[in-house]
């Protein structure tokens, strides 16, 4: 097994001691190489100690990795160095701005869209979805009332018909809900399998939000 794949073991089986030792030998494991990046990997497992440890190194950012970090200055010399990046896809297709919808980013993807980038964006691989489906699935009410100001479509569905509002209403995030709803968001819309956003909210057990979807339905 190689430095990088012992890397990556570790940090999957959130083993600290062993990772420190790694990075103690080689520090340069830390930085990301090709599609591989442990800073993404420990992010993304929510292996905040193990991120820790790896960011102690001062490894040098990729786009992608300064983007879920919420890194505003490495973004903008990453864009100022190429500003093609942006419309790059990590190993699970998000590009870097569905990449800061999925981790709550806002200040982030705020900046991405003033270079540019391209707010109507889907995901590529088994699953569909756009920026605001990724904020709402993620809790991130703040990035959705961003992406809502800059124009996506807010009944727009992902795979299975979900709308931003079904997904909030599976969550039960009242707060997200509440905001799509004040924002125009239909009540009537059927997933595929025939269920509104209220269906749902009461198949999951919130009912508080099912009720208020019933009293605010299209």
């Amino acid at each position: 097994m190689s430095a990088r794949e012992e890397l990556r073991r570790v940090i999957l089986a959130d083993q600290l001691e062993e990772l420190e030792e790694l990075l103690a030998a080689d520090p340069a494991l830390a930085a990301a190489e090709g599609d591989d990046s442990p800073v993404l990997l420990a992010l993304a497992r929510g292996r905040h100690e193990a991120l820790a440890a790896l960011l102690e190194t001062n490894p040098p950012l990729t786009l992608f990795e300064a983007v879920a970090l919420g890194d505003d200055v490495a973004v903008q010399a990453q864009l100022r160095r190429d500003k093609t990046q942006m419309e790059a896809r990590t190993p699970d297709g998000l590009t870097s701005l569905l990449l800061a919808a999925h981790f709550g980013q806002g200040s982030i993807a705020n900046g991405l869209l003033q270079w540019g980038a391209n707010a109507r964006a889907v995901t590529q691989g088994e699953h569909e979805r756009n920026a605001l489906h990724l904020a709402t699935w993620g809790g991130h009410r703040t990035m959705a009332a961003l992406l809502l100001e800059h124009g996506l479509p807010i009944d727009e569905p992902q795979d299975g018909g979900l709308t931003p509002l079904h997904i909030a209403a599976q969550r039960g995030d009242f707060a997200l809900a509440s905001l799509l709803v004040l924002n125009g968001a239909r009540g009537d819309l059927e997933s595929d399998d025939g269920k509104t956003a209220a269906d749902l909210a009461y198949e999951f057990a919130h009912d508080a939000l099912a009720e208020y979807l019933r009293m605010h339905a299209s």
